[in-house]
């Protein structure tokens, strides 16, 4: 990290703040049977990382957006899980964790946010990570959108990491270059 930061990297460490909120009343910030944050461990990176975004000046200057969040308790089916039940272990049970359901604010009601932002001042890209809990209305894009107040964009992979998710934005940018 010391050497990324010398080279003029932003650099995120989400692990301080992990290890500090690993036993919280939402539970813990990775799923047992599962790679991917809980969506309580989704909603401490959005925080975090809206506290980076909000550092800058222009960040001030977006039109911002209402959104409502509660707190649901979900059943989890991890692929570690599913693994250990594929291969006859039909002792362990699906985890359940807590996601932070984010909705916008319209004159419709609380609604879901649309996964296209393409105006969003801010594009998150990556692998499955960045849309786990997507579904469920707690991924990172809801999620740091509530923390800034504002729709974000997402360019995801479902598998590939960087390089796919890279390739999907070039791909976006050549067949929409607005």
């Amino acid at each position: 990290y010391r050497l990324l930061r010398s080279k003029g990297v932003n650099v995120l460490d989400l692990m301080p703040v992990f290890l500090a909120e690993r036993h919280s009343e939402h539970g813990t910030v990775f799923i047992p049977s599962e790679s991917h944050w809980t969506g309580y461990g989704v909603a401490l990176a959005a925080r975090e990382a809206a506290k980076k975004i909000k550092s800058h000046r222009w960040a001030s200057e977006v039109a911002k957006h209402q959104f409502t969040a509660k707190w649901e308790s979900r059943e989890v089916n991890g692929h570690i899980l599913k693994s250990a039940q594929d291969a006859g272990d039909k002792t362990h049970k699906p985890d359940t964790g807590w996601v932070r359901v984010i909705k916008e604010e319209s004159e419709k009601g609380p609604q879901a946010l649309t996964q296209s932002q393409p105006n969003s001042p801010v594009v998150i890209i990556g692998d499955s990570n960045t849309f786990w809990w997507s579904a469920e209305g707690g991924g990172l894009p809801e999620e740091l959108a509530y923390e800034l107040a504002f729709p974000v964009d997402i360019v995801p992979t479902a598998q590939g990491g960087a390089t796919n998710s890279r390739l999907n934005l070039m791909r976006r940018m050549h067949s929409d270059p607005t």
